[in-house]
Parts: C-alpha cells; sequence; structure tokens
C-alpha cells in the first residue's frame, strides 16, 4: 500500500465511526501495511466495519493485519478445500528450491485471488519449468491437520 491508499481506508474506518483520525495517523498505519495489497487491505477493512457496526470498538492495523490473513486464507481454501498443494510431476522431487519457488508462487496467486490457470503459470514460472495446466483435482494433496 502507499500514503493515499492508506488514507482512504481510514477515511473509510473514519467514516464508519471506528476510528479517531489524527495528524500523522497514515504514517503510523503505512508502517504496518506498506508491504500489503491493497486490494486485500480494502476487503478486510469493509469485513472488519462490518462485524464492528456498534461503533464502541476501534479498528487499529493489527485487526486489518488478520483480516487479511483470514481474506488470503478463504481465497486458498475455496480452490485447495483445505489440501496441501500438489506440484506437477516435471519438478524434481530432489529439486527443493524448485519446489519451495513453486508453492510460494502458487500460494501467493491464489491468496491474491487468481484463477489456478494464472496461478499455475506463474509457479511453473518461478520453478523454472514450462507452464503446466493441470486438472483442480490434481493440486489436491493430503488435507491439512485441523
Amino acid at each position: 500500500m502507499n500514503k493515499p491508499q492508506v488514507v482512504a481506508m481510514l477515511g473509510t474506518i473514519a467514516r464508519a465511526g471506528l476510528t479517531n483520525y489524527r495528524e500523522g495517523m497514515a504514517e503510523a498505519w503505512l508502517l504496518v501495511l506498506e508491504s500489503e495489497r491493497p486490494e486485500d487491505a480494502m476487503e478486510a477493512t469493509k469485513r472488519l466495519i462490518a462485524t464492528r457496526g456498534d461503533g464502541n470498538t476501534w479498528i487499529v492495523p493489527a485487526d486489518v493485519l488478520s483480516e487479511i490473513a483470514l481474506v488470503r486464507r478463504e481465497r486458498i481454501r475455496a480452490v485447495l478445500d483445505g489440501s496441501l498443494p500438489c506440484p506437477p510431476p516435471e519438478i524434481d522431487p530432489d529439486n527443493h528450491g524448485a519446489y519451495q519457488a513453486w508453492r510460494k508462487t502458487f500460494m501467493e496467486a491464489l491468496g491474491d485471488g487468481q484463477p489456478l490457470h494464472h496461478a499455475e503459470t506463474a509457479a511453473a514460472h518461478a520453478a523454472g519449468i514450462p507452464p503446466v495446466h493441470r486438472a483442480l483435482e490434481e493440486h489436491r494433496g493430503a488435507k491439512r491437520r485441523e
């Protein structure tokens, strides 16, 4: 995020009665939120406003960060259904660097809300292999322990 995006987000939160906007506040929030995607922060903000409608609880940067993490996890879960991602067989099982690059990029793309096809392409590029597109079921590995 950049400062104008944080200012806009704080304005939205203030109009909802969930913060007391003060001089310099945007700079402090930017320290925490600068590495976050503005789309994720605004989605998190909308969700927080919807659940704190009484106006008696302030929204702080940590709330936004927690909600962003939840938004991203929900996007990933919507695709993988709680399963661990399975890399394509084109990645050598002994090449841990390629596997990690594939997994990180794949999960980030899904968390960003990218369609499966785009996540596969980005992940394959990161792993140094040609794009591999598979049926959704082939991406689902073992279920995570709850």
